[in-house]
């Protein structure tokens, strides 16, 4: 699977730049924006020179000025885009909708491993699995790369006659690595790290493709 960064849209800049569209099964992707913290540990050292512990915590625009070089405007973001068919291929990217575009790619979601699968008069309410959640990106002053494996919970709804999901939460631990001024040369991905995927805002096409 080819991961790629995304960033957040604006809901009514992204309904305005695609519109809402009926899904097909295996074809429909799903727009989701994104909120993060991360809370990344790394080493560090006392004024008398002993050891300890250093924490840094980044938000959803945190990674995307690391992923992009600015720190985004109204009508960007970080979003998760997944085909409803076929849930792993999916793509995490920092994105413009005035006029619509990739800014740069950010990461994806590996799924497998077993799964829960929830129902209701055989309609799919929700869904839990091993995810891993990938982030390599670069915007030239330094970057920021991490995986992180954890558990991922998806929930869904009907769209265009057929279910797909509608929300998203992610919660994970790992290690990674950054170049970026202010950040930790390696650090490891520290409990209370998520990820939250919003209601999504509609059903597109495909995914976005770089201005």
């Amino acid at each position: 699977m080819t991961f790629r960064v995304a960033t957040g849209l604006a809901s009514a800049a992204l309904l305005l730049a695609f519109g809402a569209r009926p899904a097909h099964a295996g074809g429909s992707i799903t727009a989701h924006e994104l909120t993060m913290t991360l809370k990344l540990a790394s080493q560090g050292e006392s004024n008398s020179g002993d050891g300890r512990m250093d924490r840094t915590s980044l938000d959803v625009k945190d990674v995307f000025e690391v992923c992009t070089g600015a720190r985004p405007t109204k009508t960007q973001g970080i979003f998760l885009f997944m085909n409803c068919g076929e849930l792993t291929n999916n793509t995490i990217a920092a994105i413009d909708t005035q006029p619509f575009g990739e800014l740069a790619p950010v990461g994806g979601l590996s799924l497998n491993g077993p799964l829960i699968s929830v129902t209701k008069n055989g309609d799919t309410k929700s869904v839990t699995m091993p995810a891993t959640l990938q982030i390599s990106c670069d915007a030239g002053m330094g970057g920021l790369a991490l995986i992180a494996p954890g558990v991922l919970t998806l929930k869904y709804s009907a769209l265009g006659g057929t279910t797909c999901p509608e929300s998203a939460t992610l919660k994970v631990t790992g290690s990674g690595g950054s170049s970026s001024v202010g950040l930790p040369g390696s650090f490891i991905v520290d409990d209370g790290t998520a990820v939250k995927a919003k209601n999504r805002d509609g059903a597109i096409a495909s995914f976005p493709v770089p201005f």
